[in-house]
């Protein structure tokens, strides 16, 4: 059994000052360094727009208020999706049809109904 008291202790590294790590910091990041990073990038903003472009979100979001309307409305004159599916001439119509139900009863809910049909 190992005694503690011969143990020699053992030396603490130096932690660099923050000023030496700005100088050594062109030393790091080499040729290859800078291609690893911009290729990571690249993946990471490849599967963001994947992310966007997917059925989920693009149906998620014609249930979010503030965002359904223009959406459907900009989809519905576009002919195709979030998700790159191309709409019918049926489809195209029913989507507009649909944000300007979705807008009509946002303006009612905001100005309220009007009062010519009260006797």
């Amino acid at each position: 059994m190992a005694s503690f008291e011969k143990r020699k202790p053992t030396e603490e590294t130096e932690i660099p000052s923050s000023e030496s790590i700005t100088v050594n910091m062109e030393l790091a990041l080499t040729p290859e360094h800078r291609e690893v990073m911009e290729r990571h990038k690249r993946g990471r903003l490849e599967l963001l727009r994947d992310f966007i472009t997917s059925r989920t979100v693009d149906v998620a979001m014609n249930f979010m208020p503030g965002i359904d309307v223009p959406k459907l409305a900009i989809e519905g004159m576009l002919g195709k999706t979030l998700s790159n599916e191309k709409l019918t001439l049926r489809k195209r119509f029913d989507y507009m049809l649909i944000s300007g139900g979705i807008a009509l009863s946002y303006v009612l809910a905001v100005f309220g109904t009007p009062d010519c049909c009260e006797r």
